[in-house]
């Protein structure tokens, strides 16, 4: 099932719920999730877009097999048809925000470092002093 499609079979199911019931905010809060989740295509685009523009150099997928992230470093997953900011604990363990990976059949199996965080470039003006 698409993201698509899973939005489209809840807002089929508003109907069931009363408005306002607490049934309904929970399948809002889900229909908003939903639409605001990013999509590989997503990122990938952006991705190549910034490739495009000289912003970084291009970044291969990483295979799992051939090496894995630092302990601890926030990196980019694709699990369950989805990407996640994924790290990997000191157990060995795969962590999300939302859910720890305890089973090795369910840990992805390629990752994807995530790039630095925009730091805007701050000019100093330098005085010199004339004595």
């Amino acid at each position: 099932m698409t993201r698509e499609e899973a939005i489209e079979e809840l807002l089929g199911m508003k109907h069931i719920f009363i408005a306002e019931s607490d049934a309904d905010k929970a399948l809002d809060m889900a229909i908003e999730a939903l639409k605001a989740q990013a999509t590989l295509d997503d990122v990938s685009n952006a991705y190549e877009n910034g490739y495009k523009q000289g912003k970084f150099e291009a970044i291969q997928w990483i295979s799992c097999s051939e090496r894995l992230p630092v302990i601890n470093e926030e990196v980019l997953v694709y699990m369950y048809g989805v990407p996640y900011i994924a790290w990997l604990d000191s157990n060995g363990e795969w962590n999300t925000e939302t859910f720890t990976l305890r089973e090795e059949e369910e840990a992805p199996t390629e990752w994807f470092p995530l790039p630095s965080p925009y730091k805007e470039e701050v000019e100093i003006e330098v005085k010199k002093n004339d004595k």
